[in-house]
C-alpha cells in the first residue's frame, strides 16, 4: 500500500517480472485490488498491488471500498495476510497532507496490534543519489515524528530503503511470510457486522472529508480574503494612480490656464496698446479735422464777407442806379406831378372828401397816389414838408394848412 506514485506497480513488477504492471504515467494506472503470484524456491508468494489513496480518478472513499471488498471476500475464504509493505517517496521534500493522509488511514486499516507485520519502505533512492544526506535527513523527520513512521516502529514495524533494484526486498518478505497470518483492524469490524461507514477507515475519511471541507472553506475563506485584500490594494494602487492623474490633469489644466490667462494678458496689453494707438491716430485726426474745419470756416467766413461786401457794394450801386434814374425824370413827369398834387391840395382846401383823378384817389386827409407807369405813393404827414423828389416845398409858394405831403417815392 501507499500513496499514489510510491513505487507500488513498480515493486511488484521488479519482484514478479512483469512489465505489463509497472505504472509510468502521471496519472494513477492501478484503479482495482489486484493479486499476482509468484513462486521462489519451492514458496508461492501472492503480492497485492492497491489503488493509492490521493488518486487521481477515484475518490478515497471508492478506494477504500475497493480494498475492504476485497479483504472481507478472501476473509470469508479464510485465506488471511502475512503483512503489508507501506511505500513512500523519498523524494518528496516534505509530507504533504495527501501523503499524511494516506498513512493515517493505512493506520486505520492495518490496526495497532498489526504493526510487527508492517515493512514501511523508502523508494526513488536512486533519484536522489547525488545527495543522499538529503534523503537520510527526511527519513529520519519520518522515523522521529509520532504523526508519521515512529509510534509504528516502536510497535514493531519495520524499515528499508528500496533503491532501483526492488528485489533486494525479497529476504524480508520472505521472514515475512514465514510469520503468523494476521487479521487486519478492518476486517475485525466488518465481521462484527461493521458497515464501511462505520469502521475506523470510513469514519476518518468521512472526517477527513469534513475537515477536508472544513479546511477547504478555509482556504477559500483565506483566499477570498486575499484576493479582497488584492483586489484591494489593485483597487488602492488604481484609486492612487486615478488620483494622481486627476492631479497630474488638474496641474496640466491649471498650468494651461495659466499659459492662456499670460497669453490673454499679453493679448490684452496689446489690444490696449493698438486702443491707444488709435485714439492718439484719432485725436490727431480729429485735431487735423478740427484744424481742416477752422481753416473751412474761416475760408467760409472770408467768403461770406466777400459776398456780404459785393452784395453791399451792388446794393450801393443798384441805389445808385435807382436814384440816378430817380433823378433821371423827365421834367413832364414832374410837371404830371405837380399838377397831381397841386389838384390834391386845391381838393383838401376845398373841403372835398374824396376825389379821383387819374391814377390817384384821395380819402379824407390821408392821400394815396398811384401813378403809371410810375407809382406813386402819397403820405399825410405834417405841413411844409420837403418834397424828396425835387427838394423844393410843396405847394408850389402856396402855404397848405391842414395837408402837406412828406414824400413821394417811385417804386
Amino acid at each position: 500500500m501507499g500513496a499514489t506514485g510510491s513505487g507500488k506497480s513498480s515493486l511488484i513488477g521488479a519482484i514478479t517480472g512483469r512489465e505489463d504492471i509497472v505504472g509510468h504515467a502521471l496519472e494513477s494506472e492501478t484503479s482495482k485490488v489486484e493479486p499476482y503470484e509468484f513462486d521462489i524456491g519451492y514458496t508461492t508468494l501472492v503480492l497485492v498491488d492497491t489503488p493509492g489513496f490521493d488518486d487521481t480518478n477515484m475518490p478515497d472513499f471508492e478506494i477504500l471500498r475497493a480494498i475492504a471488498t476485497w479483504l472481507e471476500a478472501t476473509f470469508d475464504k479464510g485465506q488471511f495476510l502475512s503483512g503489508i509493505v507501506y511505500l513512500h517517496r523519498i523524494t518528496n521534500t516534505r509530507v504533504a497532507g495527501s501523503a499524511r493522509r494516506a498513512l493515517h488511514l493505512f493506520q486505520r486499516i492495518c490496526g495497532e496490534d498489526n504493526y510487527k507485520n508492517v515493512i514501511l519502505a523508502t523508494t526513488f533512492w536512486n533519484s536522489i543519489a547525488h545527495c543522499e544526506e538529503t534523503g537520510v535527513d527526511r527519513e529520519q523527520q519520518l522515523l522521529s515524528n509520532d504523526g508519521f513512521w515512529r509510534y509504528m516502529k516502536e510497535k514493531g514495524a519495520q524499515t528499508m530503503r528500496l533503491t532501483r533494484d526492488y528485489k533486494t526486498i525479497l529476504p524480508a518478505l520472505i521472514a515475512m511470510a514465514a510469520k503468523p497470518k494476521v487479521t487486519l483492524g478492518i476486517q475485525h469490524e466488518l465481521d462484527q457486522g461493521c458497515s464501511l461507514e462505520r469502521t475506523m477507515a470510513g469514519l476518518f475519511i468521512k472526517d477527513d472529508a469534513a475537515h477536508l471541507e472544513l479546511e477547504h472553506a478555509r482556504k477559500t475563506a483565506t483566499m477570498q480574503e486575499d484576493f479582497n485584500k488584492r483586489l484591494q490594494e489593485q483597487q488602492g494602487r488604481k484609486d492612487a494612480a486615478r488620483r494622481e492623474a486627476g492631479q497630474t490633469a488638474i496641474k496640466s489644466l491649471a498650468n494651461r490656464k495659466k499659459n492662456n490667462l499670460t497669453a490673454l494678458e499679453r493679448e490684452k496689453q496689446a489690444m490696449q496698446r493698438k486702443i491707444e494707438a488709435f485714439r492718439l491716430n484719432q485725436r490727431v485726426r480729429e485735431a487735423e479735422l478740427a484744424a481742416k474745419l477752422r481753416e473751412e470756416d474761416a475760408l467760409e467766413a472770408e467768403r461770406v464777407r466777400i459776398r456780404e461786401q459785393e452784395e453791399a457794394q451792388a446794393r450801393r450801386k443798384a441805389e445808385e442806379r435807382e436814384s440816378q434814374q430817380r433823378c433821371a425824370l423827365s421834367i413832364t413827369q414832374r410837371r404830371q406831378v405837380d399838377r397831381q398834387l397841386q389838384l390834391l391840395r386845391a381838393a383838401s382846401l376845398a373841403g372835398i372828401s374824396s376825389v379821383s383823378v387819374p391814377g390817384v384817389e384821395v380819402e379824407g386827409l390821408g392821400m394815396v397816389a398811384e401813378q403809371d407807369p410810375q407809382r406813386l405813393t402819397v403820405t399825410r404827414t405834417g405841413l411844409n414838408e420837403w418834397c424828396d423828389f425835387c427838394l423844393e416845398p410843396f405847394g408850389i409858394g402856396q402855404k397848405v394848412e391842414d395837408v402837406s405831403i412828406k414824400t413821394i417815392r417811385y417804386l
